[in-house]
């Protein structure tokens, strides 16, 4: 992070964060001057599932798309009549993909493409807020099926291990 000029970093928060604040924030608006625009509406938001990574000469990267994903969910608390959606479009061979990943990109950006069709349908619902990802084993199928334990699970949320705090640290902690 140091050998990194601090405009350059940002650069990637304007760009996921604050792009994705302005693009919500006047599709918001023009809902409520605009009678042709349903009240409802669905948001897409494309992430990346290097968000839960810490990566060398990422930084950047990784935390404005960890941030993204939490001003999606935010959106989906504060307007809950409004379908939002992360996409995670799978592991893509792209020039950002390192290395160490590139023999394993192999998902098909096409895939992207149908689950932001059906996130478009009423049939989606059910993952409203949520942080969907797709790759070459995606069932949309067998989603459904698995749906109620998916939704009481939080598998589509994002997922810190909560602290317990009691005398002698957390349960799982030697005394």
């Amino acid at each position: 992070m140091g050998s990194i000029e601090p405009s350059e970093w940002w650069i990637d928060f304007e760009v996921n964060v604050k792009g994705a604040y302005l693009m919500i924030h006047h599709f918001l608006n023009q809902r409520k001057t605009d009678a042709a625009i349903s009240t409802r509406g669905t948001v897409i938001s494309l992430n990346t599932g290097a968000a839960g990574m810490s990566m060398p000469n990422m930084s950047s990267y990784t935390s404005s798309k960890l941030a993204q994903t939490r001003i999606m969910e935010t959106l989906h608390a504060e307007q809950p009549e409004v379908r939002s959606f992360t996409l995670l479009p799978g592991l893509l061979n792209t020039p950002m993909t390192a290395e160490a990943f590139k023999p394993f990109a192999r998902d098909d950006p096409m895939l992207a493409g149908g689950m932001t069709l059906f996130l478009s349908t009423p049939r989606a619902d059910w993952l409203r807020g949520g942080v969907i990802s797709v790759n070459s084993t995606c069932d949309i199928e067998e989603m459904e099926a698995h749906k109620q334990e998916i939704r009481r699970e939080g598998r589509i949320r994002l997922a810190y291990i909560n602290a317990q705090l009691q005398k002698g640290g957390h349960p799982w902690s030697e005394a």
